[in-house]
């Protein structure tokens, strides 16, 4: 708002005022509030004129005698400020569609830059299929694990492209066929290595008792010692043929024992941590 406009903005609203019953003094303010809202292209100064306008127009009507000729200028001026606001409308709608158009194409953009950050993922995902494919055992399994699930945290599946789920979708399938397979195949050789290290710990126990016989009758500190891996072992991992050498080391060397003996030899077996 410049210095000549406010001046005379504020120059007519306080002569109407100061005579309100005024035919001059109302139309000249009235005139000038609907003229400059015309003129403008900012919503808020065009509401805001349009406003004194009306106000204007009903104090006039209220306050001044009025004539004949008054109603139809009374008239005219609404028809005037009517079309002030329907351009104020007009224009209103005109921002809000380009605001519209500005924001779904700010959405779009933000839409595709998530799509593109999408498939930067997804193509690490794939390329760390490959490096399951090679891992040797549990721990680089999942160190694997570990990254593809801060892969898939990084993902914004709400923002997937048609083709980005498809490939999703695919890509889970696989990974977890493959992990399923990987683990089988690390807990078969686990299982494997812990049945040799039990059929060592079978001989050399059934050696060392078959050898001093007569030293261990007593289950004392000197038996659990000697014998705490025997019992140590975890019976529910072990293949058929280590489960019966197992067994059959177990029941020679509960024989040997009295019967007070293999109470408390049970007793040993079961307090003892697997």
């Amino acid at each position: 708002m410049n210095t000549e406009f406010f001046t005379e903005h504020l120059k007519l609203k306080n002569r109407f005022y100061r005579f309100p019953k005024f035919r001059s003094a109302f139309s000249k303010w009235f005139t000038f509030c609907v003229e400059n809202a015309k003129e403008s292209q900012d919503v808020e100064v065009m509401q805001n004129l349009a406003t004194d306008a009306e106000l204007a127009l009903q104090v006039y009507s209220e306050k001044a005698w009025l004539w004949k000729k008054d109603f139809a200028l009374i008239e005219q001026y609404r028809q005037s400020l009517n079309s002030v606001y329907g351009q104020i409308d007009e224009l209103s709608n005109k921002m809000q569609e380009e605001y519209h158009l500005q924001e779904q194409k700010r959405l779009d953009e933000d839409a595709k830059t998530v799509q593109q950050e999408n498939d930067v993922v997804l193509r690490k995902i794939k390329e760390l299929q490959k490096k399951i494919e090679g891992v040797k055992n549990f721990e680089e399994l999942n160190e694997c694990i570990t990254v593809l699930e801060n892969l898939e945290l990084s993902l914004d599946k709400d923002s997937f492209t048609p083709k980005q789920s498809e490939v999703y979708r695919s890509l889970s399938s696989a990974y977890t066929e493959l992990t399923s397979e990987k683990m089988q195949v690390f807990q078969h050789e686990a299982d494997v290595e812990y049945n040799r290290r039990v059929a060592e710990i079978c001989k050399r126990s059934f050696d060392e008792f078959k050898e001093h016989t007569k030293q261990y009758k007593v289950i004392d500190d000197n038996f659990k010692a000697v014998f705490g891996d025997f019992y140590a072992v975890e019976s529910n991992r072990l293949f058929v043929e280590t489960q019966m050498l197992y067994s059959h080391v177990y029941s020679f060397i509960f024989s040997k024992l009295s019967d007070d003996e293999k109470f408390n030899l049970v007793s040993f077996a079961l307090d003892i941590k697997k």
